[in-house]
């Protein structure tokens, strides 16, 4: 009846359980999307911020290029009158501001022909003074890109007679040349314009006249880069890689590739292209020259600069005199350089940013799962445990019930015969006999029963070997079977005892194994009777760990132990239904004890059982 109700409110009790699971599943769910979305949006932010480094790291090392293309500018009044101190305190102003100051090698002047006879102009800084020099052979790029030009343009509108001064610059496409390495900064031509009509081209020549300022290629590979590098993606430790653009395959320089071949620039995180002069710093620089006369223009907006282009150079013109003209330069300008001549590649130590927010996405998706994992785990183990809880306190209720049971009986025996002697019924000495031995009997019967309660209630050593001696197992086993030959003949059953010749005296508690060996007896007494035959065997064998054991055999030949119930007979407080319902005695304990006694001594219990056709229990001894 108690275990009807316990079944009864067990799926009661499953519903918190179930409750549990079902939200930690609802919270696995969640947890998965907002870590996903999180993980976009973490991508997303990385590679902005890196790309915006990367813009940054091109800003700086442009910026230093821009700082000698403005500063080492030369007027075309300042070469005719051969007046180069302007020009060396300019240098000399750039020096000192400069970061890199070791970034500019030699600086060239170009004359207005590119014959062979025609020598260049080197700057010497220590004489503050152009000299002349052959032409190096690492600026024949240079030597072959400058060559004269003649260009027209339409006149402004609406155009009436015109007169007056003009300065234009003739550009390359670019003013760097990054396979010399140097920059070309053009120096600006003025011409006369005499009486413009409608409808009349305005002409520009120009030689190919240009400060070449020749870059240490070396310093910038093996100082600037790693400087600037080091500046901006240190705290990271990215993977850098710089190429040329038209190589971009091939870098020359790499931070953090074992194989500088490994990064391919199209498959990097950011990449941006530097080694450049914005078209910004091409006007600040020219606005900044004086015009014929000495008069400043500086003041003159870089918006009022026009161009034209023309494939090889583009011209740049400033009006000097007519406000007709002036109204003709503020087009707005239609040339653009290329953004830079390398190309900076960066890359996430982990292979990408892909690769990055994957590995922490799964790394927080694990742990994530791990905890909801773990508290799962606690739910199931909080009902399994809940659920033996309750098995287990049906199990002690059916305890307590047999136990009273079992105390009242013998108790009773033992009141009803002593009330016989007290009252004087019995009266011949073999009755009294009679008698004394029924109160023996009950008394030894109550003190198994409750030396078994307090040994597994943890009051009596009994199942721990106290003291251990060598004893001789046969007479041990023998001795015992002496001691129920009362229950033995009681119970009507025929006994078998066979022993080995070779078993050795065993290092055992005596006390214990006693115990053990009686209760296997008693119980083959209480579900063998169908057979009422009782088979002992003590022998030696091979244990699992291949050491030698002493086995002491217990067998009936009665109905078996059920299946369903083979798995818990060594339990506690358990009984199998058919002891249930033939209400044979017992307490759920013998077993359990038994098993405690085996491994105690090191040992072990087992059991074989065959339907309709008995059981042997077996209990191993290390020899």
């Amino acid at each position: 009846m108690v275990q009807h109700g316990a079944r009864r409110r067990l799926p009661l009790a499953l519903l918190w359980p179930t409750g549990l699971v079902l939200l930690v599943g609802v919270l696995a769910f969640f947890q998965y999307r907002w870590l996903g979305q999180v993980s976009e949006s973490e991508r997303e932010r990385l590679r902005t911020t890196l790309n915006q480094r990367a813009h940054e790291f091109a800003d700086d090392f442009d910026r230093e290029i821009g700082r000698a293309y403005t500063a080492l500018q030369i007027s075309d009044d300042a070469v005719a009158a051969a007046q180069w101190e302007s020009f060396a305190h300019r240098y000399d102003e750039w020096k000192t501001a400069s970061r890199y100051p070791q970034l500019v090698r030699n600086i060239y002047l170009t004359s207005n022909s590119t014959a062979v006879s025609e020598p260049l102009l080197q700057f010497d800084p220590g004489a503050r003074t152009f000299v002349p020099a052959a032409w190096p052979a690492e600026l024949q790029p240079v030597r072959e890109r400058i060559q004269p030009f003649t260009e027209r343009i339409d006149p402004p509108s609406p155009a009436s007679a015109i007169s007056g001064a003009i300065r234009f610059v003739a550009m390359g496409a670019t003013p760097v040349m990054a396979s010399v390495p140097a920059i070309l900064v053009p120096m600006q031509t003025t011409q006369h314009l005499t009486n413009l009509a409608r409808g009349n081209m305005i002409t520009f020549s120009a030689g190919p006249r240009y400060v070449v300022i020749e870059l240490d290629r070396s310093f910038m590979v093996n100082t600037m880069l790693p400087a600037l590098v080091q500046r901006h993606f240190a705290i990271d430790d990215y993977h850098v890689a710089v190429a040329d653009m038209r190589t971009p395959d091939r870098p020359f320089f790499t931070k953090g590739l074992v194989n500088p071949g490994a990064m391919a620039m199209k498959d990097a995180d950011a990449s941006t292209s530097f080694f450049g002069v914005h078209l910004d710093t091409v006007r600040e620089a020219f606005a900044g020259l004086r015009p014929i006369g000495g008069a400043a223009i500086s003041a003159v907006p870089p918006s009022r600069l026009a161009t034209t282009s023309t494939g090889r150079f583009s011209i740049v013109v400033q009006d000097q005199t007519r406000a007709g003209i002036e109204s003709a330069t503020t087009r707005s300008m239609n040339v653009q350089y290329a953004s830079g001549a390398w190309q900076i590649a960066l890359q996430h130590p982990a292979g990408s940013l892909e690769a990055a927010v994957s590995r922490a996405r799964v790394r927080n998706l694990s742990l994530s799962f791990g905890v909801l994992a773990v508290l799962t785990a606690g739910v199931f183990l909080i009902s399994i445990n809940a659920q033996r809880a309750q098995r287990l306190a049906a199990q002690q209720m059916d305890f307590v019930a047999t136990v009273s049971h079992e105390l009242r009986t013998p108790l009773a025996v033992i009141r009803s015969a002593a009330q016989n002697l007290s009252a004087g019924v019995v009266h011949e000495p073999a009755q009294a006999k009679r008698y004394g031995d029924l109160i023996d009997a009950e008394g030894r019967r109550l003190t198994d029963m409750v030396e078994q309660v307090l040994t597994y209630a943890g009051l009596s050593d009994a199942s721990r070997p106290r003291t251990t001696a060598p004893t001789d197992i046969v007479w041990l086993v023998n001795d015992v079977v002496a001691s129920c030959d009362s229950l033995i003949r009681e119970a009507g059953f025929t006994v078998d005892v066979t022993t080995a010749n070779d078993i050795p005296e065993v290092s055992v508690d005596d006390g214990a194994i006693r115990r053990a060996v009686n209760n296997l007896i008693v119980n083959a007494l209480k579900y063998g009777t169908d057979g009422a035959w009782l088979g002992i065997d003590v022998s030696m064998a091979a244990g699992k760990s291949g050491k030698r054991e002493v086995q002491i055999s217990v067998s009936d030949r009665g109905r078996g132990i059920d299946p369903p119930d083979l798995p818990h007979i060594f339990d506690a407080f358990y009984r199998g239904a058919y002891a249930k319902e033939r209400q044979i005695q017992g307490n759920g304990l013998g077993l359990s004890l038994v098993k405690g006694i085996a491994e105690a001594h090191g040992g072990r219990i087992t059991v074989k059982s065959t339907p309709g056709a008995g059981a042997t229990f077996t209990l191993h001894l290390p020899a």
